[in-house]
């Protein structure tokens, strides 16, 4: 079964639905689509705009798959995490329009990624977006800072990093409106954008994000490492699986 659904319609938008469980957590098989959805809109002449939404009620994303990723041996952990950076950098510097539609909640890898478009919509509801990394004995991802401070500024990264809290939607988004209408919002926002001249769009896009594309590329190179090291310490692995057993007891609680 598919974990992102994909529609190219005649408007020359790209629709990429996360579609992986109710929270669409984060896992090597979410990225392997992903990815490949990436490499279609990078590659694809009849793609004018990217569109990454989810096909799942009330969240975008919850982050990464935590249970499964703590049972992966340390290389195959490395590669992954470092394989998920690449893909956030690769939706940065798509040339094309990227939008997000972002229907709920987006917390720690999943705000990661809701932040990585160009522009977002998002629900009035009551999600929640923010970041608990800190809180779990590791650092947030180098290449994560370079794009929190892109989109939401130094002051209010050094706030959501360092204590971990949540933001209000218009904090992340372009514009906010009803969850029902986020979806086709969105649609109507990366049609308009498909439609400009896309040389223009390309070289704009690329004199806006060009040293933050740059920054984050040598945060994956230095930064990979010094994740995964903390990823493996003895406090992230405890708060890691307390976690885990918490979320667990809710579900049969």
């Amino acid at each position: 079964m598919a974990t992102v659904e994909t529609e190219l319609g005649d408007d020359r938008v790209l629709i990429a639905n996360l579609h992986r469980g109710k929270a669409n957590a984060i896992a090597p098989e979410l990225l392997d689509e992903l990815e490949a959805v990436v490499a279609r809109a990078e590659d694809d002449e009849a793609v004018g705009a990217l569109l990454l939404g989810s096909a799942a009620p009330r969240f975008f994303s919850g982050g990464l798959d935590v249970p499964q990723l703590l049972e992966l041996e340390r290389p195959a952990f490395t590669a992954f995490f470092e394989r998920f950076c690449r893909v956030v950098l690769r939706i940065v510097a798509l040339p094309k329009p990227v939008v997000g539609a972002i229907p709920g909640h987006a917390m720690a890898g999943g705000l990661i990624l809701a932040l990585a478009p160009d522009w977002r919509i998002v629900t009035d509801g009551k999600a929640r977006f923010g970041v608990n990394e800190v809180d779990l004995g590791v650092p947030l991802p180098d290449a994560a800072v370079e794009l929190f401070r892109l989109r939401l500024g130094p002051r209010r990264t050094a706030e959501l990093a360092l204590r971990c809290l949540t933001i209000p939607a218009a904090e992340i988004a372009d514009e906010v409106v009803p969850e029902a209408e986020v979806a086709a919002r969105a649609r109507a926002l990366a049609a308009e954008l498909a439609g400009k001249p896309r040389d223009a769009m390309a070289r704009t896009k690329a004199q806006i994000n060009g040293p933050s594309i740059a920054a984050m590329e040598r945060a994956i190179q230095d930064g990979t490492e010094p994740f995964v090291e903390a990823w493996y310490g003895d406090e992230a692995q405890r708060r890691l699986r307390a976690l885990i057993a918490s979320l667990a007891g809710k579900r049969t609680g």
